[in-house]
């Protein structure tokens, strides 16, 4: 009788090598991301227990179980936004280097009226769906929950409904940002909000009053101005702050969008930054060190969320981990440059008050 070994699985590996199963994925894909001590190690083994990657059944399964698709909000020119481009690039290159399809969808009337965002799932054309950018108004994604399909919101969350997230610690990175405002000296400190009917917006705003109440200084709804993430409605926000009786001698703005739409106001108004008003901002997108002058802001590395998000995601797919551990919160970080004015002996562009994850 003929004694049939048992074949090498990728589980077996991974076993072997201490590893989870989406980090051998990664490295038989040559995934950058992994390190190279790691990707040694799990090599060996494949080589020591001889495994061999079925081929021949990824390729029969590719373009229905191989596909990732990602959910954005119907904007215009959304691909233009840095934000949600380098969201996009994050996701695209974990996707290319795990041997995975990407498709996009917008998150438009019909997607949510025809429940497109289930019957991708249903129809087997898609292993996992990420979105970004959702908000308060998404209510419709509650479905998601109990369904086991692989689903997750990236820098963003629907509370009290129980859908993975991985976000940026939205409350710190505010409370650091106005704290770092009320060291330089000020107590009428400005904020330009995004849209309330999101998280970000709304988490942001309660990080800002967090260090406002902590230092005694009395909070005052006169001084948050939405600005709706957009750099014109932010400037026509700014512009009324500056009508105040008393203005703020400080602005916290929500993103760095929203930053430039106070330098505009300001220089509309001839005010000077930092000199009349000193300003920080809110993403760290690649313009804010070209900014006149350079912007100093909290560096939200959305690029490394979501690359984190899809990571997450491959676990989820994998049966690696359940949807209750599947939410992550990454540490943000103060950058100064010469925007907010800070006191001599303050390197530009050091990095300082590091807001980590709770």
């Amino acid at each position: 009788m003929v004694n049939k070994q048992k074949p090498v699985t990728k589980e077996m590996v991974a076993a072997q090598a201490g590893v989870s199963k989406t980090t051998v994925s990664f490295v038989l894909n040559n995934n950058p991301s992994i390190s190279e001590a790691t990707r040694k190690k799990v090599l060996q083994i494949v080589d020591q227990l001889g495994y061999q990657p079925n081929t021949n059944a990824r390729n029969l399964s590719s373009k229905k179980t191989r596909t990732i698709c990602i959910v954005l909000p119907e904007l215009g020119h959304i691909f233009e936004d840095p934000y949600f481009a380098r969201a996009i690039g994050g996701v695209y290159d974990e996707v290319e280097a795990a041997d995975y399809r990407l498709i996009l969808k917008k998150a438009s009337f019909e997607f949510a009226k025809d429940k497109e965002y289930l019957n991708l799932f249903r129809r087997k054309e898609i292993a996992g769906m990420l979105y970004v950018g959702s908000t308060l108004d998404d209510q419709y994604l509650a479905e998601f929950v109990d369904t086991g399909f692989p689903f997750i919101l990236v820098n963003s969350y629907l509370p009290g409904i129980n859908i993975p997230f991985v976000i940026s610690d939205n409350v710190t990175a505010a409370y650091v940002a106005t704290h770092h405002l009320i060291e330089l000296g000020h107590t009428r400190i400005g904020h330009i909000a995004g849209s309330r009917n999101t998280t970000t917006a709304i988490d942001r705003i309660a990080g800002y009053r967090k260090a406002l109440e902590e230092a005694g200084i009395g909070f005052d709804p006169d001084f948050i101005a939405e600005g709706h993430y957009n750099k014109n409605m932010a400037s026509a926000a700014t512009r009324r702050l500056f009508e105040l009786s008393e203005r703020p001698t400080a602005i916290f703005a929500g993103n760095d969008m929203m930053a430039l739409g106070v330098l505009d106001a300001a220089s509309t108004l001839g005010l000077r930054v930092p000199e009349d008003c000193a300003l920080v901002g809110g993403d760290n997108i690649e313009i804010s060190q070209f900014t006149n002058p350079p912007l100093t802001t909290i560096d939200q590395p959305i690029y490394e969320v979501s690359r984190t998000a899809i990571r997450t995601l491959f676990e989820l797919i994998s049966g690696e981990i359940l949807p209750s551990e599947a939410r992550k919160m990454t540490p943000t970080q103060l950058i100064v440059r010469k925007s907010c004015g800070a006191k001599s002996g303050v390197e530009n562009g050091k990095r300082v008050g590091a807001a980590g994850a709770k």
